[in-house]
C-alpha cells in the first residue's frame, strides 16, 4: 500500500501544471473593477482595469486602463479617460454594436455609458443614458435579436428606505447597432435599497437575470418574455440564506 501512494504522490508532482505561475501585474489602490479581453484582436487576452486619480473638489477623475497581452507584465497600459465621480464606477466588456471589436460599459454617477473599442486598445465615447444610480452592470442579450442589452442594479443609498430595482436598456439592434433605448425599471424586491451581486444566466433556454441583495439576502431570478425583453411578474422561493425570485417567460400563443 506504501508503495502505490509514493508511485501515485511521485505521478502527482511530475505532472505539468495547469496554472503556471506568472508575473503579477500592480493596480491602482484608487480603482475600481477588472476584466479580461482580447481588445485588439491579436488572438491574446487583455486586461482592462479602472484606476482614479484624484482631482481637487471634483471626485476622482477614473481611466480605462488596458494592458495589451495581458501575460506579459513589461506591457504598457493604454489608457482612455472615462467618468469624472465622487462615486465607484464598474466596467463590463462585450461587442455591443456587432462590429467585432470589443467595448466597454461602464456606470457613472447616474448614467450608464458605451464607449465603443477601436480594434487597438483604445476606445471612442458613444453615448451616456440615464439609469437611477446604477451598480452591478451585465450585458446580456435578453430579447433574442442578436445585440447585447444592458443590465443594471439600482442604489439608493438608504438600507431599508426603497425598492430593489433593475433598470433594463434594450439595444436598439440592426437600426442603430450600439445605441439604447431609454432605461425600464422593474422592481424586484421592497423595502431593500442596498443591490448586490447581478448576473445573468439560461433558465429552460431563455436569458434571465440573478440578482443577490444586502441587507436582506435575496436572489432574484428574473426571466425574459418574448415581448422584446420585458421581464414577467416574480413568484418567491425559500432559500438558504434568503428568498430566491423566478420571473416566468409569457409565451405567445400560436396563431
Amino acid at each position: 500500500m506504501m508503495s502505490l501512494l509514493t508511485t501515485g504522490l511521485a505521478a502527482a508532482q511530475s505532472q505539468k501544471q495547469i496554472f503556471p505561475v506568472i508575473s503579477e501585474i500592480s493596480t491602482p489602490a484608487t480603482g475600481g473593477s477588472g476584466v479580461l479581453g482580447d481588445f485588439n484582436g491579436d488572438g491574446k487576452a487583455d486586461f482592462a482595469y479602472l484606476s482614479g486619480t484624484p482631482v481637487n473638489g471634483q471626485g476622482l477623475q477614473y481611466s480605462i486602463n488596458i494592458l495589451l497581452d495581458a501575460g506579459n507584465a513589461a506591457s504598457a497600459a493604454v489608457t482612455t479617460p472615462v467618468c469624472l465621480t465622487y462615486g465607484s464606477v464598474s466596467v463590463v466588456t462585450g461587442d455591443v454594436n456587432n462590429d467585432k471589436n470589443l467595448d466597454i460599459v461602464i456606470n457613472c454617477n447616474d448614467d450608464v455609458t458605451v464607449f465603443f473599442g477601436n480594434g487597438d486598445g483604445t476606445f471612442r465615447k458613444s453615448n451616456s443614458y440615464a439609469a437611477n444610480i446604477p451598480t452591478n452592470l451585465v450585458l446580456v442579450d435578453l430579447n433574442g435579436d442578436g445585440y447585447l442589452d444592458i443590465a443594471t442594479s439600482n442604489y439608493s443609498g438608504t438600507p431599508d428606505a426603497s425598492p430593489l430595482q433593475v433598470n433594463i436598456l434594450l439595444n436598439n439592434g440592426s437600426s442603430a447597432p450600439g445605441s439604447y433605448a431609454a432605461a425600464k425599471t422593474y422592481v424586484t424586491s421592497s423595502n431593500v435599497a442596498n443591490a448586490g451581486a447581478l448576473t445573468s444566466g439560461d433558465f429552460n433556454g431563455k436569458a434571465s437575470l440573478f440578482q443577490l441583495a444586502a441587507p436582506i439576502s435575496l436572489l432574484s431570478f428574473l426571466e425574459t418574455s418574448t415581448e422584446r425583453g420585458k421581464l414577467m411578474p416574480s413568484l418567491w422561493y425559500p432559500a438558504m440564506t434568503g428568498v430566491v425570485q423566478v420571473r416566468r417567460q409569457r409565451r405567445k400563443m400560436p396563431n
